[in-house]
């Protein structure tokens, strides 16, 4: 029947194939038909003519994976100044779905900042702060 008979079971053509001295796997054959699917308009394998070649279409975005719960603790922990765009639109996504998480982050922030600069006379608003915040783990921290 073949492909251009509008047989796409990857399994029968591989079948079909084998019974014509083909040695290959099927995964092979699934592999190719796979592709050919997903084609757009593309009726199966090349035509074996000289014409000049279509273009390829352009493959669509990559989808962004989810950060693990690492990387975003990371991302949360680097002032919004030194992120590039694509984190900073990660964190903005995190404020607009989790507001107590930007709340969080500014938090931990300035209590880095209040470490780094050695300011002993910024800790106690900093722990009120923190302690008001309604975030239980800052709250038990401060």
């Amino acid at each position: 029947m073949g492909w251009q008979a509008g047989e796409q079971n990857s399994r029968q053509l591989w079948r079909e194939l084998q019974g014509k001295g083909f040695t290959g796997g099927s995964e092979t054959v699934r592999r190719l038909t796979v592709q050919w699917r997903m084609d757009r308009g593309r009726s199966g394998p090349p035509k074996r003519h000289t014409d000049k070649p279509k273009p390829r279409p352009t493959p669509p975005a990559v989808a962004t994976r989810p950060l693990s719960a690492r990387q975003a603790r990371w991302l949360l922990l680097k002032p919004e100044p030194d992120l590039k765009p694509e984190p900073r639109q990660y964190v903005e996504h995190f404020g607009r779905h989790s507001p107590e998480v930007v709340e969080a982050q500014k938090l931990v922030l300035a209590f880095l900042l209040l470490l780094r600069k050695r300011e002993p006379e910024a800790r106690e608003p900093w722990l009120a702060t923190a302690q008001t915040s309604g975030l239980p783990e800052l709250v038990e921290f401060a």
